[in-house]
Order: structure tokens, then C-alpha cells, then sequence
């Protein structure tokens, strides 16, 4: 099977640019009320799958190459999940 992001970069950064602008435009039009519904229900995802996110981190790391400084900000850990959890909650209030 091949895999566009890796086969494709160039491509594959267009399409998903397009798509960021698509989904850009709707949650603009999407009510405060329910753009802040959403972010606190990714906040509390991210709370309740931290063991599932570390372990796709875990592998992905372990596949990564590149400067210890690139690998850290690449590195996440239960601290991180949690600051990126209420900065979510933060935006939404």
C-alpha cells in the first residue's frame, strides 16, 4: 500500500492545506457555542486517551531520526497532553 505523505510530500501538503482552508471556512461559520462545545470535548479526548497518545508517540519516535532538540519537540509526555488540553480550554472560553 502506498502512502501519499511519504510517496507524494509535495501533494500531499497541498491537499491537506486545501482541506485546512475547507474546514477553516465552516468552523467560521460555526456558532462560539458550539466551537467551544467541540474544543472541551478535545480537551477531555485528549485527558482520556493520554496512555494511547503516548504509545503512537513511543512508536513514532522510535522511527524518527533527526537532533535531539528536533526528537524533543516531537516528544510528547503527560505534562505536554495536559498543557495542550487546557489551552484548548482556554481558546474556548
Amino acid at each position: 500500500m502506498k502512502n501519499s505523505a511519504t510517496d507524494q510530500p509535495r501533494e500531499w501538503i497541498v491537499q491537506a492545506g486545501e482541506r485546512a482552508r475547507a474546514a477553516s471556512d465552516a468552523l467560521a461559520r460555526t456558532p462560539e457555542a458550539a466551537r467551544n462545545r467541540a474544543l472541551a470535548a478535545i480537551a477531555a479526548e485528549l485527558r482520556s486517551r493520554t496512555g494511547e497518545i503516548l504509545a503512537a508517540n513511543a512508536q513514532d519516535l522510535a522511527h524518527a531520526d533527526g537532533s535531539p532538540a528536533f526528537l524533543d519537540r516531537l516528544r510528547l509526555t503527560e505534562s505536554r497532553i495536559e498543557a495542550i488540553a487546557q489551552g484548548l480550554e482556554t481558546v474556548a472560553t
